[in-house]
């Protein structure tokens, strides 16, 4: 709760530091003196109750399997390229 309050209360919902949540990524040197970063990352009301579940009765709260509407899943992909930090190219 108290990163809650401090996110959500001390910044309004309408601040980027609502997007909180976990998410994946990893890193590909692709052999051009240059390296390609990619984040994934699902938004939905399950990390939105971060990654709630209702332990005493064993049930997760999924993500809702609709494409529209409130509580959908927006699924992000970000990519971008960097010069490798030791790359003489």
């Amino acid at each position: 709760m108290t990163a809650f309050r401090e996110t959500m209360l001390g910044s309004g919902f309408g601040s980027v530091a609502a997007q909180v949540g976990g998410f994946r990524g990893w890193a590909t040197d692709t052999g051009d003196g240059y390296v390609q970063y990619t984040i994934y990352n699902e938004a939905g009301i399950h990390s939105f109750l971060g990654g709630a579940s209702l332990r005493k009765i064993n049930i997760e709260v999924p993500n809702s399997p609709f494409p529209v509407g409130p509580y959908r899943t927006i699924k992000q992909t970000f990519t971008w390229r960097e010069r490798k930090p030791c790359s003489t190219r």
